[in-house]
Order: C-alpha cells, then sequence, then structure tokens
C-alpha cells in the first residue's frame, strides 16, 4: 500500500504521521499523481518553501500532499519508481477524498 502524508512548509519536518494507506492505482486516480511529480526517494530532502522563511510557521498547518511508494508496491504498479510523489491537491480537499462521511 502507497501510504499518504499531509506536510508542512519551511526547515520544519516535511513528513509527520500516515494520514492513509491505499493502493498505488486509487491514488494515482484519486490525488492526480503522475510519474512527473517524483519528489525522489530521501524524506530528508522532500522540503517545501523555502528554507529559513520566517512566515512558515505563521502559516502553519499542512500544505501539501505527498505518497510514498514503497519497492514492493513500485513493482506491481510497472513504471513506477519507490519514493515520493506530489499530488497537486491540497490536504483539505484529501482529506475528504479519505474520509467522505466526515466531511
Amino acid at each position: 500500500m502507497a501510504k499518504i502524508w499531509f506536510c508542512f512548509e519551511g526547515d520544519r519536518q516535511t513528513l509527520s504521521k500516515v494520514e492513509a494507506e491505499r493502493p498505488v492505482a486509487e491514488c494515482v486516480a484519486a490525488l492526480k499523481l503522475t510519474k512527473e511529480k517524483y519528489l525522489g526517494d530521501n524524506p530528508k530532502k522532500v522540503r517545501f518553501g523555502k528554507s529559513g522563511d520566517p512566515l512558515a510557521s505563521i502559516r502553519g498547518g499542512y500544505r501539501h500532499v505527498v505518497v510514498e511508494v514503497g519497492k514492493e508496491e513500485a513493482a506491481k504498479a510497472k513504471g513506477w519508481k519507490p519514493g515520493y510523489y506530489y499530488s497537486p491537491l491540497k490536504p483539505a480537499e484529501v482529506s475528504k477524498l479519505l474520509n467522505p462521511k466526515q466531511a
């Protein structure tokens, strides 16, 4: 299963807790993932915004969605590399998709 993360901007740890796990195919369709949105395989390099941005902590809250595709999932989903992919959807949109009863 692919892991869905909500992420901050700035110097804070980008990846926090896993919000949900879904099959890669479901993530591709629902979260608008594409292979071109590959961010790499090192979670320490998955950062958004500018380092040292003093407003990042003021803006607060999750601002981005990242999907982690593991080695096994990547092997099953042909053409996908293991690592992290950016979703163009906002965390609030993804929350509604993941938990439609709570929306």
